[in-house]
């Protein structure tokens, strides 16, 4: 199950935003499960932002590669933190996959 602090939070603010159904690779992951399971552990809410690449960064990986400028990133993440500090329940959504 993968708990949404809010929907379409990125897009009502003007942002580019999508909810992703998998933590990623090895790193991501074990840092997200581990927060889920302490925060259940301790009794707070926890979650994982991935954010792109810079755009000066982009032109340096793999082609293709998401990327977004420094400002909206910062502002993306503001929005994910004012919404999570306004709710009190999150959403609950079945999701996963797996690559």
């Amino acid at each position: 199950m993968e708990r949404v602090v809010g929907e379409n939070m990125g897009r009502e603010a003007g942002l580019p935003e999508y909810v992703s159904k998998t933590a990623g690779s090895y790193v991501c992951n074990q840092t997200f499960y581990h927060s889920l399971h302490l925060s259940r552990e301790h009794g707070y809410r926890a979650g994982l932002i991935h954010v792109p690449y810079l755009p000066e960064q982009a032109a340096h990986a793999e082609i293709g590669a998401p990327s977004m400028a420094l400002d909206l990133m910062v502002r993306a993440v503001e929005v994910a933190l004012e919404v999570s500090l306004s709710r009190s329940e999150d959403i609950v959504l079945s999701a996963g996959a797996i690559s």
